[in-house]
């Protein structure tokens, strides 16, 4: 038997063609992720741990060069170092900054990973959140973080952010297992 093809309607074909059209210029719309610089902050949980400034400062620098890292700031409470990102025809570098608080007998440290474009100059931009290059910098943060803990002791920090999220993860989960005791 033969299947007879039938015309589509026109109001089906009307949405058909709206929703292909939407779908193409939304397509289009879209920015690549080296066009737009990054607004968000990158994520490393500050830590505290049991030390003194001047031992964890030494700490930092000591796990950050054997990474290939140059200083390129070390005052009091702050430490900035950078390694180029190794791309051809390009002034890219990995930026990690540490901003220390001693509270003795605790140091509170910050990382800030980046991965930055014309870094140190008027017109750098922060391209840490669409690229690879900046999940690279906040491991390597998170690396010298965790050493630290490790080395001297001490306690990770969770932000307000991801403790909202957990807390939502939280309901969502209950939320979840009450509407399957619903269905029983």
């Amino acid at each position: 038997m033969r299947r007879r093809n039938r015309p589509i309607p026109g109001s089906q074909l009307r949405a058909f063609v709206v929703a292909a059209i939407a779908l193409l210029l939304t397509g289009c719309a879209t920015s690549s992720p080296m066009d737009t610089p990054s607004v968000e902050k990158p994520s490393v949980y500050p830590v505290t741990v049991r030390a003194s400034q001047a031992g964890v400062k030494n700490f930092i620098q000591g796990e950050m060069r054997n990474a290939g890292y140059a200083i390129r700031k070390d005052s009091g409470s702050e430490l900035i170092f950078s390694k180029p990102l190794g791309v051809p025809a390009a002034d890219w570098d990995y930026v990690i900054s540490y901003s220390l608080t001693e509270k003795p007998p605790t140091v509170r440290v910050v990382a800030e990973p980046k991965a930055m474009l014309h870094f140190g100059t008027p017109n750098e931009i922060d391209y840490t959140s669409f690229s690879s290059y900046g999940e690279r910098a906040k491991a390597q943060a998170a690396a010298v973080l965790s050493a630290l803990m490790h080395k001297f002791g001490g306690t990770e920090e969770k932000t307000q952010n991801e403790e909202k999220e957990k807390n939502l993860d939280e309901q969502r989960q209950q939320q979840g297992e009450h509407d399957w005791t619903h269905h029983r």
